[in-house]
């Protein structure tokens, strides 16, 4: 039986990356860590591969797992290691996710959400404002089941 641990904290450094995906979480960010302690097994060894804290973006967190597992395993806000040391609009902010996914609502918190990339952004302006594109390398990954794969290298001409 393992038991569960979460943080929440600043990132000290911004080469920490997402579990959930996979993009690279900003100096500073609000972010969730999970971790689980891991007892030894029948011949004495523990499995340190999940020892380790995995950390999320704070908007990202409600989407590691799903709604059943938060109910039974998700601490209170307060007994979250780090939460007395956040400033006093980010407490309330881990308060509302905790609790929403406490009873089992991942969809309350829906208004939590990253901020778009500013490349996604520009092609969208671009696209609204002019009609004609060419497209070439355009990078897509492949996700199957939580699994991305290496992306793949498409040329696209195409009118709009």
């Amino acid at each position: 039986m393992s038991t569960h641990k979460f943080e929440v904290e600043y990132a000290k450094s911004g080469r920490a990356g997402c579990k959930q995906c996979k993009g690279k979480i900003d100096k500073d960010a609000l972010r969730v860590g999970h971790s689980q302690d891991i007892p030894a097994g029948a011949d004495g060894e523990k499995n340190y591969a999940l020892a380790g804290t995995k950390w999320y973006h704070f908007e990202c967190f409600k989407m590691c797992k799903g709604a059943r597992w938060f109910k039974a395993n998700l601490c209170k806000p307060e007994d979250a290691s780090g939460y007395d040391n956040l400033k006093e609009e980010d407490q309330q902010k881990v308060k509302l996710l905790f609790n929403a996914l406490l009873q089992g609502d991942t969809n309350a918190i829906a208004g939590i959400k990253r901020a778009a990339d500013q490349d996604t952004n520009d092609l969208q302006d671009a696209v609204k404002n002019q009609g004609q594109y060419f497209f070439n390398r355009i990078s897509i990954n492949l996700i199957c089941y939580k699994h991305v794969y290496t992306p793949i290298m498409l040329s696209i001409n195409f009118k709009i």
